[in-house]
């Protein structure tokens, strides 16, 4: 469902941008006054959380109550930590996880600097409610997953994936947006803290500590230029959010992408940051859609002409939807051309296991 926000200055067709002219802009629903959902609390246990009563945005996931219709509201994706790894597919269960490692789902994210833009502007706040609203969907899951350290102690390796709905109720992993292993070291007992700055009743991006976690072990990772983590999201018809029409993933390349996150002393919480940058050139070949493609009813409904021709119907490509947004002198010094600084704070959520590759 989409709700229309009014005099919100842009480009044709563009909803993130300012110009000269003045239209309606479609900012996506993430959900409807009153209903109800399942969410995750800390360790993965249950819990349930309703729609403000004006619609639009999730009240905080309360924990240790089972709210009306919630088994309905959401698949049922591993009641116990938001996931179901069975896969009836048996060359599919063949993943390739990082050796005894674990796999974090992000379950709740917030944009803090877009470009030019910082964390109170229209445009970060904007994308990181879409963001938010297709992770709480499973339209969006960003994965980190960490290998347990090796013989040399604190040694260990971290890998990015991205994974989508598949069939009802089973999450698989895309192996065209995995990243390349990266080697890092933990540094023991560097505290457990929360990324998100005043969390407030309306915002979910709460962490709540397990029992034990109030340390736990940091990890920084550097990916490099040419090794992009993928932003990726599709609905459960199968239409991706974002396209490329040339034979690359459908995905936003999040260029020389920092990552500092801590483990929580108990395993089963992941929280940090994320940093990289968004060139102005891969903007301008990705096609995006943000909350929904409007008019695409499933992944056959493609544009036949234009920049887009080959993506989904109701995709424009994100250099037009940024065109309020500067690029930044810090990932244009970086890559060596005009680039959008991107950073986001993170919070996920242990899987009982890596999820199965999809077929």
């Amino acid at each position: 469902m989409l709700r229309p926000i009014l005099a919100i200055c842009a480009l044709s067709g563009a909803l993130l941008g300012c110009g000269s002219t003045t239209e309606t802009v479609f900012v996506p629903q993430a959900c409807v006054g009153g209903a109800t959902q399942g969410c995750l609390c800390a360790g993965g246990v249950p819990g349930a959380q309703v729609c403000r009563p004006e619609g639009g945005t999730w009240l905080a996931c309360q924990c240790g109550v089972a709210g009306p219709d919630v088994d309905a509201a959401v698949p049922d994706i591993d009641a116990a930590a938001g996931v179901d790894v069975a896969s009836d597919d048996p060359a599919a269960d063949e993943a390739t996880p990082l050796p005894t490692s674990a796999t974090y789902r992000v379950d709740c994210l917030r944009v803090e600097a877009l470009g030019s833009v910082g964390p109170d502007g229209f445009q970060t706040q904007f994308l990181g409610r879409a963001w938010s609203a297709d992770i709480t969907a499973l339209q969006m899951n960003p994965l980190f997953e960490v290998s347990e350290p090796g013989a040399d102690a604190g040694d260990v390796s971290v890998r990015y994936r991205t994974a989508r709905v598949e069939g009802v109720s089973s999450l698989c992993a895309q192996p065209a947006n995995e990243s390349v292993t990266v080697a890092s070291t933990l540094v023991a007992d560097a505290g457990f803290t929360s990324p998100f700055a005043n969390p407030t009743e309306e915002d979910p991006c709460v962490v709540q500590d397990s029992p034990g976690a109030a340390s736990g072990d940091r990890v920084d990772v550097q990916f490099a230029l040419n090794e992009p983590l993928y932003i990726a999201s599709e609905d459960a018809a199968g239409v991706a959010f974002n396209c490329t029409p040339e034979p690359t993933p459908d995905a936003i390349p999040l260029r020389a992408a920092t990552l500092s996150a801590t483990v929580a002393s108990d395993g089963t919480r992941l929280a940090g940051r994320v940093e990289g940058c968004i060139l102005v050139a891969d903007a301008q070949q990705v096609c995006s859609c943000i909350g929904k493609c409007v008019g695409a009813s499933g992944p056959d409904d493609l544009q036949t002409d234009g920049p887009c021709a080959g993506c989904p119907v109701g995709g424009k490509p994100l250099a037009t939807q940024l065109a309020g947004v500067q690029p930044t002198a810090h990932c244009t010094a970086l890559a060596g051309e005009q680039a959008f600084d991107l950073a986001l704070n993170f919070s996920a959520t242990r899987l009982p296991a890596a999820p199965p590759t999809c077929p």
